[in-house]
Formats: C-alpha cells, sequence, structure tokens
C-alpha cells in the first residue's frame, strides 16, 4: 500500500522523501532475512541513521541508549550461536516492565535492581558484582557512585535470609570480550567481614576481607569509618556554597576538562552541579567531592 501510494505521488514533498527512505530500508531489510539476526540488526540500524543522529547529539542520554543497541546486537549474536529462532529473540526483547511479569507464586523472579524496590524474597541472587557493572563504568562523580552504592544497598535488603552475591572474571562486552580479567565490585569490601560467607574459586586479593584498602574512595564498613565521614560533612558546613557557581559559568574539573554549569541546586549543605562536558556529555556531581574551579 506504501509503495503504491508512492508512485502516485500522494504525499507532499517533504513528506513524500522521508516515506520514500523508509520504504526503502524496508526492502533492504527484507532481504536481510537470510542473514543472522545480529548482522541483518546492525545493517537495519546503520541504513535507518539512528546510530549516526544519536552520535550528533552528544549528550548523556543519546550514549545510554547508544549502549542499549550496542548490548540488544550483543543479545541477538548469542541468540544466533544458539540456533534459536527469530520469533523467540523478538519475544524475549519485547519493551516491559519486568514488574509486569512479577508472579509471587512463581520458585524464581528475575527483575533488575530498580523493578526490585519494595518486594522481598527469602533468597536473592545479585550477579554481576563488578567494577564496570555495579558501580557503572560510567559512574565517575562521586554523586553517580553514591547513587550506585544505594542501588547495590536495594539488592542486598531484598534478601529476607540469605543473598549470594557473584562476580565472573571475563564478561562480554557490547559484542567484545575484554582482554583484561574483571575487578570485583568496590562495594563488596565495604560489607562487614563478619557477614560473609567466601566460596571457593573466589579471588582473595579482592575479598571482604581485604578491608578498604586500595579503594579510590571511602568505604563504610565501620562505626569509624562512619563517624569520620560525618565529622567531614560537618566540617564542610558553610563552605561548600560560593555564589560563584551560578547557570552559564565556565568550571574546570581535573578528569573532564572545561565544562559549562547549567544547573545549581542546593543539597543539604552542598551544591549539587550539574555540567555539560564538550564530548562528554552532561554530568552531575556535588561540589564538596568533584572540587570544580570557576574559571
Amino acid at each position: 500500500a506504501l509503495e503504491d501510494a508512492l508512485s502516485r505521488q500522494l504525499f507532499p514533498g517533504r513528506m513524500h522523501l522521508a516515506l520514500e527512505r523508509f520504504a526503502r530500508i524496508m526492502r533492504e531489510a527484507s532481504a536481510l532475512k537470510e542473514f543472522p539476526v545480529h548482522v541483518a540488526l546492525e545493517s537495519i540500524l546503520d541504513a535507518s541513521g539512528y546510530i549516526a543522529a544519536l552520535k550528533e547529539q552528544a549528550t548523556e542520554e543519546a550514549e545510554d541508549r547508544l549502549l542499549n543497541l550496542r548490548e540488544l546486537v550483543t543479545v541477538a549474536e548469542e541468540y544466533g550461536r544458539r540456533g534459536e529462532p527469530l520469533q523467540e529473540f523478538l519475544d524475549s526483547t519485547a519493551l516491559h516492565a519486568d514488574s509486569d511479569d512479577y508472579d509471587p507464586n512463581a520458585p524464581v523472579t528475575l527483575m533488575t535492581l530498580h523493578n526490585a524496590k519494595g518486594l522481598e524474597f527469602p533468597i536473592v541472587f545479585l550477579a554481576g558484582c563488578e567494577e564496570g557493572v555495579l558501580p557503572h563504568s560510567r559512574s565517575t562523580s562521586q554523586d553517580d557512585l553514591e547513587e550506585e552504592r544505594r542501588l547495590c544497598y536495594v539488592g542486598l535488603t531484598r534478601a529476607e535470609k540469605k543473598v549470594h552475591l557473584s562476580y565472573c572474571r571475563r564478561r562480554r562486552f557490547y559484542g567484545g570480550e575484554s582482554e583484561e580479567m574483571n575487578k570485583p565490585s568496590r562495594f563488596l569490601s565495604e560489607i562487614p567481614p563478619h557477614l560473609v560467607e567466601q566460596v571457593a574459586g573466589a579471588y582473595p586479593q579482592f575479598s571482604s576481607r581485604r578491608g578498604s584498602a586500595g579503594l579510590s574512595i571511602p568505604t563504610y564498613n565501620s562505626v569509624e569509618s562512619i563517624r569520620d565521614f560525618l565529622n567531614r560533612k560537618k566540617d564542610q558546613k558553610g563552605g561548600s556554597k560560593s555564589s560563584g557557581f551560578v547557570k552559564g559559568a565556565t568550571i574546570y574539573h581535573e578528569q573532564f576538562g572545561r565544562g559549562r554549569i547549567l544547573e545549581v541546586l542546593e543539597s543539604g549543605d552542598d551544591l549539587k552541579i550539574t555540567v555539560q562536558f564538550p564530548g562528554l556529555g552532561i554530568k552531575k556531581m556535588l561540589q564538596s567531592y568533584a572540587k570544580l574551579k570557576l574559571v
């Protein structure tokens, strides 16, 4: 029907060009049905111009979408390797919330940490406790790390009796496998040792018994470390705010370089600053941790 309407010139100029391009993509997609799913998917994404459009936006949201698309291609490749049909792949990747399928009587429930909020289970398995996964590789500011820590806490507290924490030595990311060995999450070292039972095969050098030595951020696995954190926050009162940090001001960050302030909000005795860094996207950070400098 669309091809017929295009041939009869039933659409105005700009709409005709857009629909003609869409029809061409559909024709090319039909020719890809004999190819592996991930190859067809990559070709369609490239032909649609969606990847290029996201790269041009150069925002944090666009980067997140690019990462999601790469992961989708990775999943498609894994389905192809297992010889599973296209329909099964499409059914498994349907866009719906985990909570839509939640059955309190099911023997096993698989869901994300975000969707697990408010729920409890006798036994919980928390997978992917690795640097780059939890915390996420893009959680670069102290503010982002605190949010990742809270998310980890959500997972831990879903368990009524026992929680199993696991990490893998190697993992495939976005179609490729890292050459380096994965490091267990820094959050594992923050769990009090007397609460942990380490199984055979785990890395002893990264176990919770190692303590917080060598970590690049503070940990809170003892009364003393928590007291020290609260004392430091108390000392920062009145000293973290500055009238110079306003919307539109140019700042400098040691890791990200120059950036422009988009928003400044008070967060207790601190400032929560949103900054646009050219080529790196938008970052939200606390001034007391980020140590931004006005330029």
